[in-house]
């Protein structure tokens, strides 16, 4: 099995199925949305990556006035909700300072 960028796919947990029952019972999505396709399409067979794992904790706390969280849930959400390592900026060049003239007008 090769590795992807965001790391091998592995079966859905038994709190994130929680999560996804309780978001597909009670949440209102807007329509046609990609969160909420994505979270209708997950079931208890279903393989998420890091990847996926990090946009269904997005959606679990973008959404979490709609749906009760447990204590284990909530512990989860803010595990994997916390922002990914971001590429270092690249370095911008540094402009050179501008040549007065000695003539003073």
């Amino acid at each position: 099995m090769a590795k992807t960028p965001t790391g091998p796919k592995q079966p859905i947990n038994r709190i994130e199925l929680g999560i996804v029952r309780k978001m597909q019972q009670c949440v209102r999505f807007p329509p046609c949305t990609t969160s909420k396709r994505f979270i209708l399409d997950l079931s208890e067979t279903s393989q998420l990556t890091d990847k996926g794992r990090h946009f269904l904790a997005f959606i679990a706390h973008r959404f979490r006035r709609q749906w009760y969280a447990t204590d284990e849930e909530h512990n989860w959400i803010v595990q994997w909700n916390t922002p990914r390592a971001e590429k270092p900026a690249a370095e911008t060049k540094q402009e050179q300072p501008k040549c007065q003239s000695s003539l003073a007008f």
